[in-house]
């Protein structure tokens, strides 16, 4: 784990060990910050956060991807575009993303353009 992960583990630590209950945004930055993060270290997230009883955004749910894709997504407006971003991720990271986006949109998540176009492109990896 780098020391960005660290921080960000930290911090939810520190957030819990006062009692106080994190939000949507905490978790998004605690993502954020496991841009480096083994695929288990981010499903660890998402366990707390359901732990908590914190339902996932699309402002999370992006932020989550961008956790888990090496590439940037900017200007990615076809299934093509997202293709050619992810070349070189893992297929255990793309398993964390499909589960994370059949998760939001069975909590009734009204996914992005760019998490509907990645979802487009896991269906096409049969994933």
């Amino acid at each position: 784990m780098d020391v960005t992960n660290w921080h960000g583990l930290c911090l939810l630590e520190d957030i819990l060990s006062k009692g106080l209950q994190p939000s949507v945004v905490t978790f998004a930055n605690v993502a954020g910050a496991h841009r480096q993060a083994l695929p288990d270290e981010l499903e660890g997230i998402l366990s707390s956060m359901a732990d908590k009883g914190v339902i996932p955004n699309k402002v999370f749910i992006e932020t989550f991807l961008g956790a888990l894709f090496p590439a940037r997504l900017t200007a990615a407006w076809t299934v093509d575009d997202v293709r050619i971003r992810r070349k070189g991720t893992s297929r255990d990271r793309l398993r964390v993303v499909k589960s994370v986006l059949k998760d939001a949109e069975s909590r009734g998540v009204r996914l992005t353009q760019l998490s509907s176009l990645t979802e487009q492109y896991l269906q096409q990896l049969n994933i």
